[in-house]
């Protein structure tokens, strides 16, 4: 029977094997810098960047790596959570392995006399699932307490998403040291093609192609290498070609299931730039800068002239000026949900 060869390069969901996480060494230090004195940190990232596989690298090896066993981590994901009683409920059996406990009350009891850092994945369903100022008062109390640090990470800074977003008052996001997550450093990627080398997966050449293909980010990265491993198993005599087709194929393919689950507003960050809303904003600020223009123009001439009727066409101006203001910000919002 022939002996079937494992792909070694994970491109989808989270990295649950050690021997496939890589890089991060800046981020976990000063994460790690942070919680081993309760302090909590707000992980900012575009999705699919490594965000999740960070949290679980923490929550598997933080202890370890603080060479503190008396600090606790523990990973919850709040995507499926709906209340603020299902956090606490989930949060409590983490921490105590007690079930049925629904409370803020609950979870102060499950911390107490403990160091527990909570690495909370996908934090704006607290926020878009309209948890209350309530919960986040609380859970801020909590995270005061010296018996419980936060780790959450979410698609956009924190504070911008609950103070600008939610129109929550109280100070939660204050509480937290903002870090963001982004692409790969030269160094880490040349450490991670050299690793290849070494384990004889790709030779230079290879790595060189890899490198041209997918850049710094580090799913690109792995995808490109899932490709180009499964070329060489299938020893194909086009390899160069063939690689380049099929990573930009999926790249396309990623890119246009973006763009559909956009519609929906389920992925894109709200408040993203892009080329039609910039272009949509420069239109409304030239109309707005023509119709205070020609106001100026007809109010300057007409309040010389002591001319009524045209102190009052200039007042519509002005007044039209503003209306288109505060409907392309009401427009905007809209966007943005």
């Amino acid at each position: 029977m022939e002996k079937i060869v494992t792909n070694p390069f994970q491109v989808g969901g989270m990295i649950h094997d050690d021997g496939k996480f890589f890089g991060r060494r800046r981020e976990i230090r000063e994460i790690l810098s942070r919680v081993a004195t309760m302090q909590s940190v707000s992980l900012v990232g575009e999705r699919r960047i490594g965000k999740s596989s960070l949290l679980l690298h923490l929550t598997q090896h933080g202890s370890e790596l603080l060479e503190d066993r008396t600090i606790r981590f523990h990973r919850l994901d709040l995507q499926p959570l709906t209340s603020p009683e299902e956090f606490y409920e989930n949060a409590c059996k983490l921490i105590s392995g007690q079930t049925g406990k629904t409370t803020h009350e609950d979870l102060e009891e499950a911390i107490r006399n403990q160091k527990i850092v909570l690495c909370l994945d996908e934090f704006e369903q607290a926020i878009e699932a309209g948890f209350g100022e309530d919960f986040f008062n609380s859970l801020r109390s909590l995270a005061q307490s010296g018996h419980l640090a936060l780790i959450v990470s979410t698609k956009r800074p924190l504070s911008e998403i609950y103070r600008h977003e939610s129109n929550l008052t109280s100070s939660f996001d204050n509480i937290f040291t903002t870090l963001r997550l982004s692409e790969f450093t030269d160094e880490e990627v040349e450490g991670f093609l050299r690793l290849q080398r070494e384990r004889k997966i790709f030779d230079a050449q290879e790595c060189d192609l890899i490198r041209r293909l997918a850049g710094n980010h580090p799913r690109a990265l792995n995808l490109a290498c899932s490709i180009a491993f499964e070329l060489k198993q299938e020893a194909s005599q086009q390899f160069e070609q063939e690689l380049t087709d099929r990573f930009n194929q999926e790249r396309q393919a990623e890119e246009s299931s973006t763009k559909v689950l956009n519609l929906s507003g389920n992925i894109t960050p709200r408040g993203e730039l892009t080329v039609e809303k910039v272009e949509k904003e420069d239109s409304i600020l030239t109309k707005v800068l023509v119709l205070i223009l020609i106001g100026l123009a007809i109010g300057g001439v007409s309040a010389s002239n002591s001319n009524l009727l045209g102190i009052v066409i200039a007042a519509i101006f002005f007044g039209g000026a503003f209306f288109l203001m505060l409907f392309n910000s009401w427009g905007l919002r809209r966007e943005s949900r």
